[in-house]
């Protein structure tokens, strides 16, 4: 199957959607998601699965290496997909290719899944880039219940005291319609 690509010609990036032959690229990424330190990290099998079923994009360079991923980490039965893994290498930060993978990945699967509400739980960097991207913010009750279970693999997660509620730190966004309006400026 012949994957789509687009570049970002400036800094000389290529976004696609990963597969069999991208996953030299799985322990570099997992790595990146295991020191961020504000998301829940990816395991290597995780990512293997993501790339194998069409649910993870990357950002590589003209040399080959890996710049940038992002993925649908979640489906959920009630008609939500969950934006995450966005992550990007330290050498390559503040070059677009977070916001380059973001967008190619929404568009593909948006296209794909019509009527589904695709989200991100988004830290204080992710956030940076959804709003440039025009995705509105959600309430917490609008987001599908079972996407907080996650949240006690999370490094930033802090189980209530007796009698509090707990709250996410992240904030969510709803990512469904990111491809059909223009980047802020």
């Amino acid at each position: 199957m012949e994957r789509e690509q687009t570049e970002n010609l400036k800094y000389n990036f290529s976004v696609k959607m990963a597969g069999e032959a991208d996953l030299k690229y799985v322990p570099e990424i997992s790595g990146w998601t295991n020191s961020a330190g504000t998301m829940i990290a990816l395991s290597e099998e995780k990512l293997a699965e993501l790339f194998l079923n069409d649910n993870s994009a990357i950002v590589t360079n003209s040399l080959g290496q890996i710049v940038s991923h992002a993925a649908i980490t979640c489906e959920y039965l009630d008609d939500f997909l969950e934006f995450g893994g966005l992550v990007t290498g330290k050498d390559f930060q503040n070059h677009g290719a977070a916001t380059l993978v973001t967008k190619f990945l929404l568009c593909k699967k948006s296209k794909e899944n019509p009527g589904k509400t695709i989200f991100a739980l988004a830290n204080n960097i992710s956030s940076k880039i959804l709003i440039k991207l025009n995705a509105p913010e959600m309430l917490t009750t609008e987001v599908c219940e079972q996407a907080w279970d996650l949240c006690k693999e999370c490094p930033k997660y802090m189980k209530p005291k007796s009698g509090e509620i707990f709250e996410c730190c992240d904030t969510p966004y709803n990512l469904t319609e990111v491809c059909k309006g223009g980047d802020k400026k």
